[in-house]
């Protein structure tokens, strides 16, 4: 059984459930953390090159090798390494390009706070 109840906040009704308090909110998952891009990149982590030219759909430029500036590649490599080495990956496949070049995504590399 459903009850109405006015929000002081809204003239409108809502209902509450039927152990008589709301249902809790959702946490947003964090901005810094998202995921967005981690396809496109996948094969620049793995290998070193943009073999399908993923990359154009997110506006980072190659060169004629298809391989992304190391700027780049290394500040995506930060922002998504972690979700990259939690894809599972086949154990012949050795390790991945990004991990080789720049090291573990979490580790900060001769960069000092003031």
């Amino acid at each position: 059984m459903a009850w109405m109840v006015r929000t002081r906040h809204a003239p409108r009704v809502r209902p509450i459930t039927d152990r008589g308090a709301d249902m809790p909110v959702r946490r947003r998952a964090g901005k810094r953390r998202s995921t967005d891009g981690l396809d496109q990149w996948f094969f620049v982590f793995s290998s070193g090159h943009d073999f399908f030219d993923e990359l154009a759909d997110l506006g980072i430029e190659t060169d004629a090798y298809h391989c992304p500036s190391m700027e780049d590649a290394e500040s995506a490599w930060r922002r998504l390494g972690d979700a990259f080495l939690e894809i599972p990956r086949h154990p012949e496949q050795g390790e991945p390009w990004a991990l080789k070049e720049f090291g573990p995504p979490t580790k900060r590399r001769g960069k000092r706070r003031r």
